[in-house]
């Protein structure tokens, strides 16, 4: 199992939107996560689609759009994404984690579920045949800047041994 890092560009201004996909593109990264918040799930309204599509108009390099929204399947289409685009989500947040996993698959995207502090992980367990990656939350969603939650690493250690034991590509 790979863990990688993925750069958000939640906290800088429209004008730095270039110089920082250039860096992104010049030292390879697989993807940009960009974080949609609704307001409800998290107290805080973050990226919308006007965002997205200067992101997309910007640069060539996948998206990885990590919705923080109650029903995310009502907004994943208003995004417009492309095959190989990433969607993750909260398994939380929708009445129906596994199908949507399977929408997304359909658009030819990867997808991925997002792990709360709190959320267990047998979320994983039970879709673990449709899922391409996994965001491990080690603060709890909403807002930059907190400080790790104290059991992060033991559940990123937990996470591990789940996914080697099953042999899965994640």
């Amino acid at each position: 199992m790979e863990i990688k890092i993925s750069p958000s560009i939640m906290c800088c201004k429209v004008e730095e939107y270039k110089p920082y996909i250039e860096l992104f593109e010049k030292v390879k990264l697989d993807s940009i996560h960009f974080d949609i918040m609704d307001g409800h799930y998290v107290k805080n309204v973050m990226l919308g689609t006007t965002a997205y599509k200067d992101i997309k108009r910007l640069s060539n390099l996948p998206v990885d759009l990590h919705f923080m929204a109650y029903n995310p399947e009502e907004y994943i289409e208003y995004y417009n994404v492309k095959s190989g685009d990433r969607i993750s989500f909260h398994p939380e947040t929708t009445a129906q984690p596994y199908r949507l996993l399977q929408s997304i698959k359909e658009k030819g995207c990867l997808a991925g579920l997002v792990i709360n502090p709190g959320t267990p992980i047998s979320f994983i367990e039970e879709s673990i045949d449709l899922i391409d990656y996994i965001t491990l939350m080690t603060v709890n969603p909403g807002f930059s800047g907190q400080k790790m939650v104290p059991n992060a690493p033991e559940k990123i250690r937990r996470i591990v041994e789940l996914v080697n034991v099953r042999n899965i590509d994640v």
